[in-house]
């Protein structure tokens, strides 16, 4: 395959600028204030590449990290944060850089929090009318389609899933009245993005016991 090349990186810019700036922990945390609401949202097939593009977009752009994975199979998954402008500016960057790697690059100008708030938590109780189950094949998808759902109905993002195991695909698992959890699969598959959803569900009336994942 092409893309697998040599890639060098300036290791200690990169750790020092992660270090630097906050990460997804330091967000949405009780007395936490974040002032920044555009996310570039970037995967890829090679983990060199996308480190490298890392390294290239944390010296380019005035952006920092706040997420940064290996998922499922073998890819490398990148979230970052800043102004409009400056994410703006990281996702063009990205996209002239031509890597053949690259599956998706994505701008999210202002995201619901709801989302992050989504990201991998556990489901400690479940009480609702209905649940919407939708799955798509990547990961940067889940995370764009989940912010225009989640903004468009009156739904609740109970978890998104991106862990190994599931084929580098993105699961969003939501909930609301069943009119609601409709409305936002019927957004979710009449978007642009709706090529890339492999399934979209609603559970009315789910037992609470149904799923454990």
């Amino acid at each position: 395959m092409k893309w697998l090349h040599w890639q060098k990186v300036d290791l200690e810019f990169f750790v020092a600028k992660k270090n630097l700036y906050p990460t997804n922990n330091d967000f949405g945390g009780e007395g936490g204030v974040d002032m920044e609401s555009s996310i570039g949202l970037f995967e890829f097939y090679s983990i060199s590449d996308g480190l490298k593009m890392t390294d290239i977009l944390l010296k380019s752009s005035n952006v920092h990290i706040h997420k940064n994975e290996i998922i499922c199979p073998g890819k490398y998954a990148l979230l970052i944060k800043g102004d409009l402008k400056a994410v703006s500016n990281a996702v063009s960057r990205a996209k002239s850089e031509k890597m053949t790697s690259m599956i998706k690059a994505e701008l999210i100008p202002d995201i619901s929090d709801k989302v992050f708030e989504g990201l991998n938590k556990n489901i400690d109780e479940l009480n609702a009318d209905a649940v919407g189950v939708l799955e798509t094949k990547n990961y940067v998808i889940s995370l764009v389609l989940a912010d225009l759902m989640v903004k468009s109905a009156r739904i609740t993002i109970l978890k998104i899933l991106d862990r190994l195991g599931i084929v580098g695909k993105g699961i969003i698992i939501y909930s609301g009245s069943t009119s609601q959890v409709d409305s936002a699969h019927n957004c979710a598959i009449g978007s642009k993005y709706a090529e890339n959803i492999v399934a979209s569900n609603t559970i009315n009336k789910p037992d609470s016991n149904f799923f454990n994942i």
